[in-house]
């Protein structure tokens, strides 16, 4: 019988107010893939569809090994590597972003060995599957709230977070990162929903290259 596992980080909006609450995320793994530039672009969404392919696949040779576990919700980091840029202050050209599928712990290191051999075999159709990476976040302390409407409404929820760490003497630190609720190529603006969440410590993450050698599980 096939075994189903709750993926963790994808956090019910129930537990996320539109008022900044602190929150300690557990270290967790995803697929992942880096760019710059433009969101929701031409090259922001052809590398989501490399992504979306790898989870794909992994999650079809984790379905043989009687491991079941369903689409993870999108998620990104966003950050500047300037030092005098801040996001989302800064123009979009100079954003760099990380796009995350997160990797129930079910899914053991063989499943991962497996599904990069498949994902090998792909690169003909899709070149940039060879970007994905494996990374493990742990982010540590952070801030969190909901956020409901278009993107251009993020400077309010952004703003309240600053004023909450100001209030409480905290430092917000490492990279901006977004929960999508819904999807922002298909959800009207108005109904949009993304969890944002911001570090307070410099942000601890490895990732393992290829995805195929990893200690993930055993």
């Amino acid at each position: 019988m096939l075994r189903t596992h709750e993926i963790a980080r994808q956090i019910p909006a129930r537990r996320t107010s539109h008022s900044p609450a602190m929150v300690t995320p557990r270290a967790a793994w995803y697929l992942a893939i880096e760019g710059s530039g433009e969101p929701w672009g031409n090259g922001f969404d052809a590398r989501l569809d490399a992504l979306r392919l790898a989870d794909r696949t992994l999650r079809a040779i984790a379905r043989r090994h009687g491991v079941l576990h369903p689409p993870a919700r999108l998620e990104a980091q966003w950050w500047v590597d300037a030092p005098d840029g801040v996001f989302p202050d800064a123009p979009t050209d100079r954003w760099r972003w990380r796009l995350l599928l997160s990797v129930p712990d079910a899914v053991t290191a063989g499943i991962l060995r497996d599904a990069a051999t498949r994902l090998t075999l792909a690169r003909g159709r899709h070149p940039l599957v060879a970007d994905v990476e494996l990374v493990q976040l742990d982010e540590g302390p952070c801030l969190q709230q909901l956020q409901t409407g278009p993107v251009e409404a993020e400077p309010r929820p952004a703003a309240a977070m600053r004023a909450y760490a100001e209030a409480e003497g905290l430092t917000l630190d490492g990279r901006h990162h977004q929960i999508y609720l819904s999807d922002p190529r298909r959800v009207p603006p108005e109904r949009q929903r993304v969890i944002l969440r911001q570090p307070l410590t410099p942000r601890r993450d490895r990732v393992c290259r290829p995805l195929g050698r990893t200690s993930h599980a055993a």
